[in-house]
């Protein structure tokens, strides 16, 4: 936000999140020469990699942006004009830290741990008035789980195709 760019970039969602996970971003004085050290600082320190680099809380950013407003050691060397600068500084490192936070929580929480395989068991009976064959023995599951395809006979009607939901027992 501070320099007109985002911070990483990436031609796709998994890309995007590659690039956070990995890359470092460039340095906010290449994009705007007039970018004050301590800000660079201070949103370095937000995008770090290693979560223990981080500020630990926002009230520990909230205490640094303090110190710096009030004269910190630094601060002298960007001599802010306006209490607006200082708003601006402030919006910025928050910004980068609320969008780090979406985009490492949305990542992390999209990854789900290894799934537990259990076994289905369940009898399929051939529909009323009609048998299996043992060459019939064929069935096929559809490609969304929720329905199972499979063909019998019947004296009436010969050899058709049905089809049954899993969560019935009553095949069509």
């Amino acid at each position: 936000m501070a320099t007109g760019r985002k911070a990483f970039t990436g031609g796709s969602h998994a890309s995007l999140m590659a690039a956070i996970l990995t890359a470092d971003p460039t340095p906010m004085a290449t994009l705007a020469s007039t970018t004050p050290p301590v800000l660079e600082r201070i949103v370095k320190k937000c995008l770090a990699k290693d979560p223990d680099l981080r500020w630990q809380t926002a009230r520990d950013l909230v205490d640094e942006l303090k110190w710096i407003a009030g004269g910190g050691a630094g601060a002298a060397a960007v001599q802010p004009r306006t209490g607006a600068r200082f708003a601006w500084i402030a919006a910025a490192a928050v910004a980068a830290v609320a969008i780090l936070s979406t985009v490492a929580f949305g990542f992390f929480s999209s990854r789900s741990g290894p799934t537990e395989e259990r076994a289905v068991r369940f009898m399929v009976s051939p529909p009323e008035n009609s048998t299996f064959e043992e060459s019939s023995a064929h069935l096929a599951i559809s490609p969304d789980g929720r329905s199972l395809a499979f063909s019998a006979s019947s004296p009436t009607s010969g050899r058709a195709l049905w089809v049954r939901s899993l969560d019935s027992a009553v095949a069509r």
